[in-house]
């Protein structure tokens, strides 16, 4: 049996995500109590029909899709997510890929300390 390796690579012209509550580095849980904001910045090679999956990895780890159409195209995203995430733990981090067609661009991650 043979077996092929795909290579993943950490697409450059991909901007990182941010969580909207951050100060910084840091996101306070006080901030957060009432859910967190992670914001995907414009994706230009984005085009509709392609699949954006967000991720958080906190207090478990979290993901939705959203499928790219007329109306989202060309504009930054912002996805909700539950205080729940954000409870527990120390630290959050966020990414997002963009998938077009068999091809899967990673973003940067961006790493946050949680604190009480």
């Amino acid at each position: 049996m043979t077996y092929e390796l795909k290579e993943i690579r950490i697409n450059s012209e991909l901007l990182a995500p941010t969580i909207l509550q951050a100060e910084g580095s840091i996101i306070y849980r006080e901030a957060v109590k009432n859910g967190g904001t992670i914001r995907v910045p414009v994706i230009s090679q984005a085009r509709v029909g392609d699949i954006l999956t967000v991720w958080l990895r906190a207090y478990g780890t979290w993901s939705t899709d959203l499928e790219f159409n007329e109306i989202n195209l060309g504009k930054p995203l912002d996805v909700n997510v539950r205080y729940l995430s954000f409870s527990q733990g120390n630290s959050a981090v966020v990414s997002y890929s963009l998938q077009q067609g068999e091809d899967k661009l990673p973003s940067p991650e961006t790493s946050y300390e949680l604190k009480d």
